[in-house]
């Protein structure tokens, strides 16, 4: 959705003129693949329609299937947080907020009439406790779904969840550059975006198996006012391996370059990139940016 709040008023969607059932995201591709006269390919099953025929005036929307959103932060879906399941004029929603959690939140959703309440101020969830079953088992299949993609293969690890973030590209068409920042990395140390964390990524070829390999070169750019003396670099694929810089800056230098960075990973295996940089007094960052190229 590109938001975390889970209520109409809150999200700024519409809520009179409307013409039959509602639209969503999900819609937004199907759309332009029917304006484009795009058939869908065989075999691609999407969860969203097309709404060119609304837009055309054509034709009013037909009852969807109940359509549920969540956002929350880490690495995975948290069953019942931050979420939303609507079907028709029913809205059902549990714990809207996008928390930092490590444990589901309570199972206390708030049902809402939008026809009669398009801002959600009256929760009617005790007086239709059937229609809050009803959407909570909908949500209860969605979640299943959502969190029962196959493991795959060798790549799978405690580290990379099989529903959690995709490891970041590292080589190959289009990814010979290759931008690390604040809001790629989990979270280490520090609230908000942290102090330092660490990024989940996949090379795609290596010193090891590779005769003409090309090593990178990592930038490494200084937070805002942090004069780093020590960077270290590490990157594991198995087994740690560090490259450091040591040294002073000079006055107003923003970043240092380490060169030749490889023999530090096996193709196509998950790998984790953390990089501490130290002061004169001992305080430890993260960089503001890593940025490999080659």
């Amino acid at each position: 959705m590109g938001v975390w709040k889970q209520f109409q008023g809150l999200l700024g969607l519409p809520s009179t003129s409307s013409r039959g059932d509602f639209g969503a995201h999900l819609d937004i591709f199907p759309t332009i693949l029917d304006a484009c006269q795009v058939p869908v390919p065989e075999g691609v099953a999407l969860d969203g329609r097309s709404l060119l025929p609304l837009l055309e005036g054509q034709d009013d929307l037909s009852a969807r299937d109940p359509l549920v959103v969540q956002w929350n932060r880490g690495d995975g879906p948290i069953k019942g947080q931050n979420m939303f399941v609507r079907s028709g004029k029913w809205k059902l929603v549990n714990h809207p907020r996008a928390d930092v959690r490590e444990e589901a939140p309570p199972w206390q959703p708030e049902l809402y009439d939008l026809e009669q309440d398009p801002f959600e101020q009256e929760d009617l969830s005790a007086k239709f406790p059937e229609v809050v079953e009803q959407l909570g088992g909908v949500y209860s299949d969605w979640y299943q779904d959502v969190n029962a993609g196959e493991v795959p293969g060798d790549s799978w690890t405690p580290s990379f969840p099989p529903h959690g973030p995709p490891p970041i590209r590292m080589g190959g068409a289009g990814a010979e550059r290759v931008v690390l920042t604040r809001q790629d990395w989990r979270r280490t140390e520090g609230g908000g975006w942290g102090r330092n964390g660490v990024w989940k990524v996949r090379f795609s070829d290596s010193h090891f198996d590779s005769p003409s390999y090309k090593p990178w070169s990592v930038r490494v750019i200084f937070p805002r006012r942090f004069q780093p003396t020590k960077v270290k670099l590490g990157i594991n694929s198995g087994v740690w391996t560090y490259i450091t810089w040591e040294g002073e800056p000079g006055e107003g230098q923003s970043e240092i370059t380490l060169q030749d960075v490889g023999r530090a990973w096996v193709k196509d295996k998950p790998a984790t990139v953390n990089c501490v940089l130290t002061d004169g007094d001992g305080q430890e960052v993260g960089p503001y940016q890593l940025i490999f190229s080659r």
